[in-house]
């Protein structure tokens, strides 16, 4: 059983990194920045952590397209505001190195996700995304085509996250006329 001091340090590691992050994370991003890339936290402290978090007011959740996406309430704010001594300097730093380096590939991403699946045929449906979590539908692009392998689909995954604006760009400008 997890002691009450360690349950309250896994919530000001959550809080401060998508305090310092300042974007909202998709459940999945927080798992891999506490657990499978750094050793901040245990998979499985984290799902409870959040969802208590939220209960509490420090986070707000919100859905898109069935993934849940976390930010820092003002509750939360001044919750690290007051306790981020409580959080070891060493992790803090860490936290802080960390959303230096991979806050755009983080919200890349998030934002631009792709997907493949196999066709009955053998060939391979590739979907492509623009999530927007500020937007009201939270999806301003959605994008599905046939690729004749796995290989092509997981090139076509792998150019998305690089390529999305752009696409996007050219597609608006050649459908809408303004």
């Amino acid at each position: 059983m997890e002691s009450k001091d360690s349950s309250v340090l896994n919530k000001l590691i959550i809080l401060y990194l998508i305090d310092k992050i300042d974007v909202p994370l998709a459940e999945n991003s927080i798992l891999k920045a506490c657990f499978y890339e750094n050793s901040w936290l245990e998979y499985v402290d984290i799902i409870p952590a959040l969802h208590q978090l939220v209960e509490n007011g420090f986070l707000f959740r919100k859905m898109y397209e069935k993934i849940a996406y976390f930010s820092i309430s003002p509750s939360g704010r001044q919750c690290i505001c007051e306790f981020y001594t409580k959080i070891p300097l060493s992790i803090r730093t860490d936290i802080a190195s960390f959303v230096k380096e991979n806050r755009l590939i983080i919200r890349r991403r998030q934002e631009y996700p792709t997907s493949y699946q196999l066709n009955p045929d053998k060939s391979y449906t590739v979907i492509l995304k623009i999530i927007d979590p500020t937007n009201a539908t939270g999806v301003t692009m959605d994008l599905k085509f046939i690729v004749p392998n796995k290989n092509t689909a997981k090139a076509v995954a792998e150019k998305w996250i690089a390529s999305a604006p752009t696409v996007y760009s050219s597609v608006y400008e050649h459908l809408i006329d303004e």
